[in-house]
């Protein structure tokens, strides 16, 4: 299947992958909206009015200030466009495609229900997107022209030769039907796009929100990024005093143009802002001040060593670090 990578300890990773390890890349998570279409009941603190800077300054200046942090940092850069939804921003696919064309690499998280999400489909250069990865939220499950919408718009993006990620989003009360929902998403693709099965990862809401038979179950399903969600599960309330990439190999975009650490530190220091084009980055991996991660699995991936925290773990097992082994062997 394509944009998949088999790893030394047999996990499975996906079309980010050789950029999240890359250590010449840095990984912005740009908050492009926090207003979302679908309002899951699950998802908490994206409720903020901010608008996108995309709408308040416009295209051509938004994209000035991107080239400028490019610039400034001297790194090679992978937006990672979340939210929210970014896809309702009007706009927004037009904007992902001059960004592609000035070499930017793009990681858009959508639902793909928005609507700009046929206009990103449609003029962003494949080559130049790391992943979509398309979250199957409970209300496409339940109505039968979203559900349509969704599969017509991702099997389009496979189509046109982008990496896609179906991300089966894994909340309890789905756990105990997982196995018949999870056959009718493969009914649906045909064998053509990855499902990665992820339970519900704000905050601190993984594990403690789910029964350790629940969690039990979506290991045994989960056969992509394995090792993060176990990791994390283990990891639990023990991620402090871990020296951490974010700030320098992954760094937080706040939808107001704030450059942050990562979501935990959004009451934390500014590393700069988009508008004036200035992004400072750590000179080397610091000690996280957190017990619990509220950045989902980017700790996890780009951490200097998470594993210190893992019984019996080696350094040479970490397959997710930017700083250990060589991504030929991976391959």
């Amino acid at each position: 299947m394509k944009n998949i990578y088999k790893l030394p300890n047999n996990d499975l990773e996906l079309g980010d992958y050789p950029y999240i390890i890359d250590p010449e890349y840095t990984t912005i998570i740009w908050h492009v909206v926090h207003i979302c279409n679908l309002h899951c009941s699950y998802c908490t603190g994206y409720g903020s009015k901010h608008e996108s800077l995309l709408t308040i300054i416009g295209e051509q200046e938004l994209l000035d200030a991107f080239i400028k942090v490019k610039e400034y940092t001297k790194r090679k850069l992978m937006l990672c466009c979340t939210g929210g939804e970014p896809s309702i921003v009007k706009n927004y696919g037009n904007f992902c495609a001059k960004l592609s064309d000035n070499g930017f690499i793009l990681q858009p998280k959508t639902n793909l229900i928005g609507n700009e999400s046929d206009n990103f489909i449609n003029k962003v250069n494949p080559a130049n997107v790391a992943l979509i990865e398309a979250a199957l939220h409970p209300q496409p499950e339940e109505n039968e022209n979203l559900w349509k919408l969704f599969f017509t718009r991702a099997k389009k993006a496979h189509n046109l030769g982008f990496n896609i990620v179906i991300k089966y989003i894994a909340t309890p009360y789905r756990i105990n039907t997982l196995n018949a929902r999870i056959r009718k998403i493969e009914d649906a693709v045909q064998g053509q796009i990855p499902i990665l099965i992820s339970p519900y990862l704000a905050g601190t809401t993984w594990p403690k929100m789910y029964s350790n038979q629940q969690i039990d179950k979506i290991m045994n399903i989960c056969n992509i990024r394995k090792t993060i969600f176990i990791h994390r599960w283990k990891c639990t309330n023990s991620f402090k005093g871990m020296k951490c990439d974010s700030g320098r190999g992954v760094i937080m975009l706040q939808v107001t143009g704030e450059f942050l650490r990562c979501w935990n530190a959004r009451n934390g220091r500014s590393y700069g802002t988009l508008q004036k084009g200035i992004l400072n980055l750590d000179p080397e991996p610091l000690a996280c001040p957190y017990s619990r991660c509220a950045c989902t699995q980017q700790a996890m991936c780009w951490g200097l060593s998470p594993w210190n925290h893992i019984k019996d773990a080696k350094k040479e097992q970490c397959y997710y670090n930017r700083f250990v082994g060589n991504i030929n062997k991976c391959l």
